[in-house]
């Protein structure tokens, strides 16, 4: 039904995994994000709700603690974090040029 993992049948993509989390409750994902000025962030998101083409997702910020506009085709990988782990507000850590993460 989902995708790409056939094993499980569980959603992989960026795009599936929001659809997955605004249909099923289970809203906080950690996301790769790379801005218009081409830094790539990891980050916690809650997603809220769609744009009219889904080609942006509202979602609340874990570690900004606002909502912002994400651009879906911006998101280069996207995975589920138990809502249980999470505590406010999270760290950004961003990919350095050597690859490595650092938080800011």
């Amino acid at each position: 039904m989902w995708g790409n993992d056939m094993e499980t049948n569980t959603p992989t993509s960026p795009r599936q995994l929001i659809q997955f989390s605004l249909m099923s409750g289970e809203c906080v994902l950690q996301i790769e994000y790379r801005d218009k000025k081409g830094q790539i962030t990891r980050r916690k998101v809650s997603p809220i709700r769609w744009n009219d083409d889904q080609s942006k997702v509202l979602a609340l910020c874990l570690c900004r603690e606002i909502p912002r506009w994400f651009e879906v085709e911006q998101i280069m990988a996207a995975e589920q974090v138990p809502e249980e782990s999470v505590l406010m507000p999270e760290t950004i850590e961003i990919l350095d040029p050597e690859g490595v993460w650092v938080k800011s």
